[in-house]
């Protein structure tokens, strides 16, 4: 069933310094107390560069390193808050292979994945590796699918998820 009404909160931040990963999940859980009436959350794509605050000279190559405890902070979010969640995106590294990847976590603890197909420069320059799948998601809501920013401007991409 479909709902007639569905709200849907976007997520704008100031990063913040930090000590610990547990200080970035602090910050998440306080922006997410001001969504509580939302059945999905969208966090902007880069909103983990926080976590840089915790890797010597800024190293954005060691942000994969935060994938467990990424997805362990959200799934659990998700279900605590019933809100299915788009938390942003993450430079995550399948096998040999990084990705700039979406995660949207519902509350029934799936995990949807949407790997970035259109790739800005300094993402190809970095060594990341564009998806090739634009996922559809379903939901009790209805179906949707995440374009993460540089894809938006590439009117294909609009077209499949539509």
């Amino acid at each position: 069933m479909i709902m007639d009404n569905v709200i849907v909160s976007s997520i704008q931040f100031a990063y913040k310094s930090i000590n610990t990963f547990e200080d970035f999940a602090k910050n998440v859980e306080e922006l997410l107390e001001e969504t509580k009436d939302s059945h999905f959350v969208v966090f902007p794509e880069t909103f983990i560069f926080e976590l840089l605050y915790l890797l010597p000279n800024y190293d954005l190559s060691k942000i994969p390193e935060f994938t467990d405890n990424y997805v362990e902070l959200f799934s659990e979010l998700s279900r605590e808050h019933d809100q299915y969640i788009v938390a942003g995106s993450h430079l995550v590294i399948e096998g040999d292979i990084e990705y700039n990847m979406s995660h949207l976590f519902s509350p029934d603890g799936t995990i949807f994945k949407h790997r970035k197909t259109h790739l800005f420069p300094l993402e190809k320059q970095m060594g990341v590796i564009p998806g090739d799948t634009l996922e559809i998601f379903k939901s009790e809501f209805g179906t949707f699918g995440i374009a993460i920013c540089y894809e938006m401007e590439f009117p294909e991409v609009i077209r499949i998820l539509t």
